[in-house]
């Protein structure tokens, strides 16, 4: 008798919807909130170094104790409150695996980053939701609720929110933190684009239910070597490292880390003039939005949101934009896009307003039929 292999599959993962990165190949990619600018070249040339000199044939420290230390020091925080992970997508894991148990309740406020859902999902999560207003902001009064309702392990939200861009006052967040009742996972994954004084990582730790995620992907450009943090009390920290797996983070990673954390003033310099850029594209976007069909979101981050009334617009405005070049993220009936360079942010608005007065939104199926001069 042959059995299929599907059927070796537990129904939970089964039933997953898997998460799709977006791999489009085009001059313009705006698409994944990737800092645009290559790293400094005196910083290259560190890692260049680096890679030369490591022992490969060694395992990398457990604890990446060096790393931890580097970023303890950049941002004010105490070492033994922080763990290091590969990405803070790890990082998230680890604390749903360390925090969450089959049939806890686990509060999100969609539209977030969806990765809170998926990895508590795993865990036996069960997953309830709070709402925000038209401007992307949370409703901390419903969260609230839903975080002292029975069973409420664990509340999970992004500041400043990907995808909407909106951004949480400190007191906001430290009042909802305060009042909890249970661990609150605050992500800061954009925090370096829109300002410390936006940030609560200073009271992770002093607030034994506040836990901060921090991560090298976005404002230090390291998307590609996958280092993050958790900052937390040194009991969640600790239950962090039981579960994770003992040398999570390899060697060239963590010294890379390392020696990232070192140009942090010149890293945080250039994410203020990309948050600043920002603000100027959702201007434009914003004026063009009145003939466009849509809602522009004013952004705390890296990246624009525009929610189109018509979800089929989104659509057709995407695939016009992916056929001259360009890559957005598609978001159901929205579109994000991550703040590029100058060029390249002058060469997407281009082509948007061109699609835009073109009619595209108009003209329901004829994607691109409303701008024949291209």
């Amino acid at each position: 008798m042959t059995v299929s292999s599907a059927a070796f599959i537990p129904e939970k993962i089964a039933k997953l919807k898997e998460y799709v990165p977006v791999e489009a190949d085009v001059p313009v990619k705006l698409d994944s909130n990737e800092n645009p600018y290559p790293m400094p070249e005196p910083l290259r040339a560190r890692l260049c170094e680096i890679a030369g000199t490591l022992e490969y044939n060694r395992y990398p420290d457990p604890y990446a104790r060096e790393l931890v230390g580097k970023f303890a020091k950049v941002y004010g925080v105490k070492p033994e409150r922080v763990v290091a992970g590969c990405g803070s997508d790890e990082v998230l894991h680890l604390l749903c695996q360390a925090l969450i148990y089959d049939g806890a309740a686990v509060a999100t406020a969609p539209p977030d980053f969806s990765m809170y859902a998926f990895y508590a999902y795993l865990e036996g999560g069960r997953v309830i939701t709070s709402s925000r207003g038209a401007d992307g902001r949370i409703d901390f009064c419903e969260l609230a609720r839903l975080a002292k309702s029975d069973g409420c392990r664990c509340v999970m939200f992004s500041n400043p929110c990907n995808p909407t861009g909106a951004v949480a006052t400190r007191d906001e967040m430290l009042d909802f933190v305060r009042n909890a009742g249970c661990p609150v996972v605050v992500d800061e994954a954009y925090g370096e684009f829109s300002g410390r004084e936006y940030s609560v990582l200073d009271m992770a730790g002093e607030l034994p239910n506040l836990i901060v995620l921090k991560t090298l992907s976005k404002a230090f450009g390291l998307a590609g070597l996958r280092v993050g943090f958790a900052v937390a009390h040194e009991d969640i920290v600790r239950a962090v490292k039981k579960v994770k797996s003992p040398y999570n983070l390899n060697a060239f990673s963590q010294a890379a880390g390392a020696a990232a954390l070192e140009y942090a003033g010149e890293i945080f310099a250039l994410a203020e003039k990309i948050g600043k850029a920002a603000k100027e594209l959702y201007k434009k976007l914003h004026a063009l939005s009145l003939q466009g069909g849509y809602e522009a979101i004013e952004p705390g981050a890296n990246f624009v949101l525009l929610k189109f009334f018509d979800a089929a617009d989104a659509e057709r405005v995407h695939a016009e934009l992916l056929r001259r070049g360009i890559s957005v993220r598609l978001l159901g009936g929205a579109l994000r896009i991550t703040c590029g360079t100058d060029a390249e942010n002058e060469k997407f608005y281009a082509e948007f307003e061109r699609i835009i007065k073109g009619g595209i939104t108009n003209e329901r199926g004829k994607a691109g039929e409303g701008d024949a001069r291209d």
